[in-house]
């Protein structure tokens, strides 16, 4: 549901070894099914943006195009399509959580790209995907948001030129210790706090 790009993917595959090899962990690929995260999110963000409305009048030509973009999105929205999206989320909710019964831990990349250039509001394309909104490239994010799990991020390499990439440890619902408690082994399996990148 979310696009990622190979190097990033590359990179983040380097860590499941520090977790079977080294911290004894039975690993093995698996993804719930978060194929409706993006129209959940996109809508129910809209639907809260709306309460900058009244704003728009006065302020728009000083908002930042995007905000105005989202805020113009969810004024269009129709009641209907806010109780749509509510109760799939609730579906999406119950969906991931029965997923996460079977997994202590889910290993993700944090972002689906490398770090970008400050000016840049967000990549025009992620995975070979072009990005349709400024939001479209954050699912990796929000997909986890929605399903109220808890994550951390951690370091896990660099590309060829420098540049971080981090991976998310994700825990089920509301099990945060047990997140912090993988993040401090993978730590200690593999000391990341005074490395640099080779560039």
């Amino acid at each position: 549901f979310a696009p990622v790009d190979k190097v990033v993917i590359d990179i983040c595959r380097q860590v499941l070894p520090v977790f079977s090899d080294i911290l004894g962990c039975e690993v093995e690929e698996a993804s719930p099914d978060m194929h409706d995260a993006p129209e959940i999110f996109q809508i129910l963000r809209a639907a809260g943006m709306t309460r900058l409305g009244d704003y728009l009048p006065q302020w728009r030509e000083q908002m930042q195009p995007n905000l105005v973009w989202n805020i113009e999105k969810g004024l269009k929205l129709s009641a209907q399509a806010v109780a749509k999206a509510q109760a799939a989320h609730a579906l999406y909710y119950e969906r991931v959580r029965r997923f996460m019964e079977k997994y202590d831990l889910l290993i993700a990349p944090a972002a689906g790209t490398l770090p970008f250039p400050f000016e840049v509001t967000s990549p025009p394309e992620v995975g070979g995907r072009k990005m349709d909104n400024y939001v479209e490239w954050l699912g990796l994010s929000y997909g986890v948001t929605l399903a109220s799990l808890p994550s951390i991020v951690v370091p896990c390499g660099w590309s060829e030129d420098g540049l971080p990439v981090g991976v998310q440890l994700i825990g089920r619902v509301l099990q945060e210790a047990s997140v912090l408690k993988a993040a401090a082994a993978f730590e200690q399996a593999r000391p990341w706090h005074a490395e640099r990148p080779e560039v």
